[in-house]
């Protein structure tokens, strides 16, 4: 194991238990996590070039088409590493897409597996924002009532 493929699935493992927290930046879709002397930036760079309609229909898929990636920088906030899934899909994809990812994580190289933990934790950091923001939009109904 690659320490790229290490770092990935330590950060997946954090951010599954809770204790890894990722919020949205500046930018939307990119989402960053802080560790006492690293933060981590976690972000889906879509296919571009594809018609309107091919959106529409596939938007799903073509998420899956993505490259992801991860940016770590140190405290003075210089980029240290940077991994990438590459955009292609791999075999990997449509076994996340039905659900049988856990079970068959052992058939699937490297770059497969990259591909994994980073879809992952960008879905993990993307779910984090999204239930963040369901929590504010209850309280300020909460209050708009009152």
């Amino acid at each position: 194991m690659t320490k790229n493929l290490k770092l990935l699935q330590l950060i997946l493992e954090r951010t599954e238990q809770g204790e890894l927290l990722w919020e949205e930046t500046e930018r939307e879709g990119v989402f960053q996590a802080v560790s006492t002397s690293y933060s981590m930036r976690v972000k889906r760079n879509s296919l571009s070039g594809l018609p309107t309609i091919v959106h529409r229909i596939m938007t799903d898929a073509i998420e899956m088409l993505g490259e992801y990636v991860l940016e770590v920088y140190n405290s003075e906030g210089i980029m240290t590493n940077e991994i990438k899934s590459g955009n292609r899909p791999g075999t990997i994809d449509a076994e996340i897409i039905t659900g049988n990812s856990e079970s068959a994580l052992q058939n699937f190289n490297e770059v497969d597996l990259i591909r994994y933990h980073l879809i992952s934790i960008y879905n993990l950091a993307k779910k984090q924002q999204d239930e963040r923001e369901t929590d504010i939009d209850i309280l300020i109904s909460e209050l708009e009532r009152n």
